[in-house]
């Protein structure tokens, strides 16, 4: 009986020795895999970081109210008297509605076509607005008062659309404009209608680490859509 007990200790002793035999070894194994996704998960959080900030740009926004109830709107002056606004190339004026407005831009002076008789409006202005001017005849200039002026930082669709088109045609220059200095990357970009335009796919078909990044951007007409972004590296 006492050799029986020994001899079941002795097992016991020995099965445990080679269990965790077995887990040092699988560790060893293992660890350069674990190392390297790490290293992945810390390249997809900084891929993350450059590119939202790539897809940002400053965004000016000048609200005013006029004292003239016109079809044609012109605001003289606008430029110096707010102090933001100093192109034409890049801006879009809304309504009270949210309306979409023509306008046209003549040396500082701003004349917005106003067919729904609005007396407020919202300008904005954006290196990352993709806006054209409209040719507007002779406006009665109008007497305006301007309220708050602000700039923000926002993701534009512009900025994202254009991502990708520089990925495809430049990819070396789209790593050197987000400072990424060694990997490689690709992404897509859910709408929020479920619309996917992606950077084009990886011949890998292994070792391809991924991660969704969701946030909130501006469409072309400057609504605030929710989108998200599937970053991958290998």
């Amino acid at each position: 009986m006492t050799f029986g007990k020994t001899g079941s200790h002795v097992s016991m002793i020995v099965s445990f020795v080679v269990f965790v035999t077995f887990i040092v070894f699988l560790f060893f194994i293992l660890q350069p895999a674990l190392n390297v996704g790490n290293e992945k998960d810390a390249l997809l959080d900084s891929i993350e970081a450059s590119l939202l900030d790539y897809l940002s740009s400053e965004i000016n926004i000048i609200s005013t109210s006029t004292t003239l109830e016109s079809s044609c709107v012109q605001l003289n002056g606008l430029a110096s008297a707010s102090g933001v606004v100093d192109t034409g190339n890049y801006l879009i004026v809304k309504n009270e509605n949210g309306n979409v407005l023509n306008y046209d831009w003549e040396s500082g002076n701003l004349k917005i076509q106003n067919n729904e008789g609005s007396n407020f409006f919202k300008i904005y202005e954006s290196s990352a607005i993709d806006s054209s001017e409209t040719s507007i005849g002779g406006c009665t200039p109008s007497q305006y008062n301007l309220g708050l002026i602000r700039t923000e930082e926002k993701i534009f669709e512009e900025n994202i659309v254009n991502a990708i088109s520089l990925y495809k045609s430049n990819y070396e220059q789209l790593k050197q404009n987000i400072e990424l200095g060694t990997g490689d990357f690709g992404f897509d970009f859910v709408y929020d209608n479920g619309t996917i335009i992606t950077s084009g796919e990886t011949s890998q078909m292994t070792g391809v680490f991924t991660k969704q990044s969701s946030f909130v951007y501006l469409d072309t007409n400057l609504n605030r859509r929710h989108g998200n972004m599937v970053i991958k590296t290998w």
